[in-house]
């Protein structure tokens, strides 16, 4: 691990009060040149942190921890007790976190093999993280996520655009797998002449309970180069359809999967031609 750290300004006040530390420190930390041996930070320019802490017989006060890096400005205030174990009350905000700028640490070869050529888009997300932080015990986490302006290119694909998404995540109150739940509250996307627009609600990743509901315009020639010409030749027409469901995943998908879909799914289907 190396890096070059420049700490443009800094300062550190303490005192000791019989068996107590008490102590503020505030500043500012560059890091640059970072390097990790297997992991993509070396393609990282700059980071900035600002900060402005105190601590006081175990307790962190973050009053200011502001992280500036490429494409990306994150926010956390709250408090930190340490102990033997971390007890967190901390809030975390980022605005107009830019997606593009986060391509480049994915692997080359794993963009080559799904086929991304670009990404792009806002990020902003806000949330809470509290609890306890032990071996393998968690805090709970809240996320609120947007994302807007979105832009997906992928080979072999239509070009998706106008990308909006609003959700909320969580891992819930027991910190695990079957209390973690996902809510998309908006999900918009475009391609050519053809929409979306979904919600839907995730439960318990152990066996994931799903409901939702879809809006879909579909525009057949946006998607001519999917449909093969022995299936249909000069692919032309429109497609509207709505679709609610809800249910539980299965462990595995196959054609009970099918039938379980088919009748736990209402469709209303318009095709004009």
């Amino acid at each position: 691990i190396s890096a070059k750290i420049v700490i443009p300004k800094a300062k550190i006040d303490g005192e000791i009060h019989k068996d107590r530390l008490l102590a503020t420190i505030e500043g500012a930390l560059k890091l640059s040149d970072c390097n990790i041996k297997d992991s993509p930070i070396h393609l990282m320019t700059e980071t900035e942190l600002d900060f402005d802490l105190a601590y006081s017989n175990g307790l962190v006060n973050i009053k200011e921890l502001n992280v500036l890096t490429d494409g990306a400005e994150i926010s956390i205030t709250g408090e930190m007790l340490l102990k033997d174990s971390v007890n967190t009350n901390i809030n975390v905000e980022g605005k107009d976190i830019d997606l593009d700028k986060f391509v480049k640490y994915v692997p080359k070869q794993t963009l080559r093999k799904i086929g991304l050529k670009k990404v792009s888009g806002e990020v902003d997300i806000n949330g809470t993280v509290q609890g306890f932080i032990a071996g393998t015990v968690l805090p709970e986490v809240k996320m609120n996520v947007e994302i807007n302006n979105g832009y997906i290119q992928n080979k072999g694909l239509p070009i998706i655009k106008n990308i909006s998404f609003d959700g909320f995540l969580t891992n819930g109150k027991q910190k695990n797998n079957k209390s973690t739940s996902v809510t998309c509250k908006k999900l918009h996307a475009e391609a050519g002449q053809s929409r979306i627009d979904l919600t839907f609600n995730l439960n318990n990743l152990d066996r994931i309970h799903y409901k939702m509901n879809s809006d879909l315009e579909i525009n057949l020639e946006d998607f001519k180069e999917l449909i093969p010409d022995t299936i249909i030749s000069g692919v032309k027409g429109q497609v509207s359809a709505k679709l609610s469901g809800k249910g539980i995943l299965p462990d595995s998908l196959g054609n009970d999967f099918i039938d379980y879909l088919l009748a736990t799914t209402e469709l209303n289907l318009t095709v004009t031609i």
